[in-house]
Order: structure tokens, then C-alpha cells, then sequence
């Protein structure tokens, strides 16, 4: 029709107007900046610019930083092969606190706390650094055994620093120590396969542990030929699982204790008792806080949470000594096992990576360094011991590194 071909121009040519006017907007708006610069700063008329441009630069460096390992994890060759296992999923049924509560960006907070602990600090700041640490935490550097803050390079160092051994005496006749500093929240024996995660709230050992990582000893079942346990059911009893984890279920008794790291305590963990790590199950899973007051409301919360569990044996039998992350926990090291990889950005509820440690295992004695956090968590041990046998101290009290376990010891 008549007149087509000049409307589509007049349409054409507003757009080029619009476009050329949202331009001249952004450098009339530069110039007034200048301007503005000029009167409060007219060295640098552009330092606002110049400020803005900095700080975003700095955001997606910082961005990029904290996020490489995951990128670097989706190239890198996985030496671990996953086992998937649904029941050992934590329950589904969650309050609407807890719900909330899970939608925070808690391994994110976590993994940027970690990679902010490897940086280096400058010498001339660390005693400033570290000693507001130490006022706010009341950390006690005499117990170190390099007092001098300078030495420590970056707050992962301060974190896992070593103990003096004159400060942390290991317990000479004590079958069993406590294998690092913290705080009791729970202690008790295992009943029918349910450990207590606090007062009238309790979770399974079969999902905690996994499945047995050793045939049964003791049962005339484990012995038959082609027999397995099949846990796999919801019908099997967890008293069984209990039983097939020890070596003498008619004698001993499976005893279990709690220890929280708060922050201020030393990071690392020791070997409790003289014995042999057979195996390594690393369960990735949440990093919720494992602050007494968030474990009063979460259940199963050291099921959904990342754990690395060591079993092995004892003079007694089986013994476990496990490791679980949590909020600001970037990372759980164990010094012999290399291939461990903690803090995975990919994963799914239900996994777990297995590692069996040789044929014989590596030999711990009372007071060997096994590992640490990159910073305070909780330590759970599950063993065996032989019945009556009655703790030294109670819930709720604080625990020192090598300190005795059992009264009787």
C-alpha cells in the first residue's frame, strides 16, 4: 500500500535515534562524573569509575577463585568411583525450619571460608590477625607448639597448628584417649543398631557406617558358605548390623561418644588407642552446623552431613573413629590417604567412596596425628569394649586432647 516504505523508514530512523540518544546519554553522564570529579578530586576526575570498575573486577576474580576447584574438579580424571546406596539417604521428612534452613548456601559460605584460609598473610599482620582470633575464641597459644604468630603463614596453619606435647600429655595407662580438644554432647552405648544423636533423638549406625566393610566373625551365619547380610531391607534388624560389626557381642558392649570442635579449639584429631585402620568410606553430604543447638532439631543431621569414617581394630575388636564436616569446614584431611578428596562440588545424598588401606592396614598408636579440619567440627567414635565399663566424664564436659576416656583405665 502507499506510504508503506516511509513508515518503515520513520521506524528505522527512530530506532537509530534511540540508539544514538541512549549513547549521547551515557557520555553526557561521563562527562558530568568528570565534571564532578574535577571539583572533589581533580588529580583523578575519574576515580569513581575507576573505583566501580576495581571493585567489579575484584568481585568476578574473587568469584572465579573460589569456584576454580569446581571447574578444575569437572576436568580432572576421578580416581574414585562412587557407590550408590538410597538407604542410606537421611530421612526426607523435614520441618519447616529445617527446610529453610538447608536452602542457605552453606557449601558455598564453606568453600569460600576454606579458600580464604589458604591466603597468605603478610608477617608484619599475622599477630594482629591471629591475636584477635585468640581474644574472640580464647584460644591459649602456650598449648601450641610454635607460640610465635608470625610462623604461621595463613589461618589454615594457626587452625591445625600442632599441640606441645608438655601441654597434651598423652594418658600413659589409658587403653583410651580423647583424640582431640572439644566439648561432649553425647556418650552412651549402642542400642539394637540406634546411636544417640542428642537427648530423645537418635539415628542408625548402618546409615551412619554404611555397609560392614568385613565379613562377620562371631555368628554361625556370617561363617556359611555364599552367605551375605542383605541390608537392603527395611525389615532387617538393625541389632543384627550391630552384632555383625563386633567381634564379641556376648562380652562387649558397642560404645559411643560425641565430641564437638568449637572454634577455638585445636583442628587436628589423634589416634585415641593403638590400632589398625583397615578402611576409609567417605560419605559426601551437607555441611550444616554441628552446634548443639542445630543438632537439637535436625535429625539424622550426621547422616546428611559429609563424614569421613575410618574403621579398623583394637585389643577389643572393631573400632571407628569418624570425622564430620560442617559449616565453614572446607575441607577433612587424613595425612596417610592421599586420593581423599573432600568438599566435592558434585555429588549425590546416598554415595560414598570406599578406600581399603592394604592388606593389613596402617598401624595408629595412641597420640598419632591422623588428620585435621579446616576448622572445628565433630569427632564421633563407635567401638567396642568390654561390658561396664563406665565413662570418666559427662555430657556437656569439656575434653582435652589425650585426656582419659573410661574410669576404669
Amino acid at each position: 500500500m502507499p506510504g508503506q516504505g516511509l513508515q518503515k523508514l520513520d521506524e528505522n530512523t527512530e530506532k537509530e535515534l534511540e540508539n544514538k540518544s541512549f549513547v549521547l546519554r551515557l557520555i553526557n553522564r561521563r562527562i558530568e562524573e568528570q565534571n564532578r570529579g574535577r571539583k572533589s578530586f581533580s588529580i583523578l576526575p575519574d576515580y569513581k569509575f575507576i573505583l566501580l570498575a576495581s571493585i567489579a573486577i575484584a568481585a568476578f576474580v574473587l568469584t572465579v577463585w573460589i569456584f576454580y576447584p569446581d571447574f578444575e574438579e569437572s576436568i580432572i580424571p576421578v580416581f574414585e568411583e562412587p557407590t550408590k546406596d538410597s538407604l542410606l539417604c537421611p530421612d526426607k521428612t523435614k520441618t519447616p525450619l529445617v527446610v529453610l534452613y538447608k536452602l542457605l548456601p552453606l557449601r558455598v559460605f564453606s568453600r569460600a571460608f576454606g579458600r580464604f584460609n589458604q591466603i597468605e598473610f603478610p608477617s608484619i599482620l599475622r599477630p594482629a590477625v591471629y591475636g584477635l582470633y585468640c581474644k574472640l575464641f580464647q584460644v591459649n597459644m602456650d598449648e601450641a607448639l610454635v607460640k610465635n604468630l608470625k610462623s604461621y603463614k595463613t589461618m589454615n596453619q594457626f587452625f591445625t597448628r600442632p599441640v606441645d606435647p608438655a601441654a597434651r600429655p598423652i594418658h600413659e595407662n589409658a587403653k583410651i584417649v580423647f583424640p582431640s580438644d572439644g566439648k561432649i554432647l553425647t556418650q552412651g552405648t549402642a542400642e539394637s543398631g540406634m546411636v544417640e544423636q542428642v537427648k530423645d533423638m537418635t539415628y542408625s549406625l548402618m546409615k551412619f557406617l554404611g555397609p560392614l566393610t568385613e565379613d562377620p566373625t562371631h555368628d554361625k551365619w556370617g561363617s556359611l558358605p555364599n552367605f551375605t547380610y542383605n541390608f537392603q531391607t527395611t525389615s532387617f534388624p538393625l541389632k543384627n548390623y550391630q552384632r555383625a560389626l563386633m567381634k564379641d557381642p556376648e562380652k562387649n558392649q558397642l560404645y559411643q561418644c560425641v565430641i564437638y570442635l568449637a572454634p577455638g579449639n585445636l583442628h587436628g584429631f589423634s589416634s585415641p588407642v593403638d590400632w589398625t585402620i583397615k578402611h576409609r568410606r567417605h560419605f559426601p553430604g551437607d555441611l550444616l552446623s554441628v552446634n548443639p543447638k542445630i543438632a537439637s532439631f535436625v535429625k539424622e543431621l550426621f547422616i546428611a552431613n559429609e563424614r569421613v569414617v575410618l574403621s579398623g581394630t583394637w585389643e577389643y575388636g572393631y573400632f571407628s573413629m569418624t570425622a564430620v564436616g560442617a559449616t565453614d569446614v572446607g575441607n577433612i584431611k587424613i595425612y596417610d590417604d592421599v586420593l581423599l578428596k573432600t568438599n566435592r562440588a558434585y555429588w549425590k545424598a546416598g554415595t560414598y567412596y570406599d578406600m581399603r588401606y592394604g592388606e593389613n592396614g596402617f598401624p595408629y598408636y595412641k597420640g598419632d596425628r591422623v588428620g585435621e579440619f579446616n576448622m572445628g567440627s565433630t569427632i564421633v567414635l563407635v567401638f567396642e569394649a568390654p561390658k561396664g565399663m563406665k565413662f570418666k566424664l559427662n555430657p556437656g564436659d569439656k575434653v582435652m586432647l589425650g585426656q582419659q576416656f573410661f574410669a576404669e583405665d
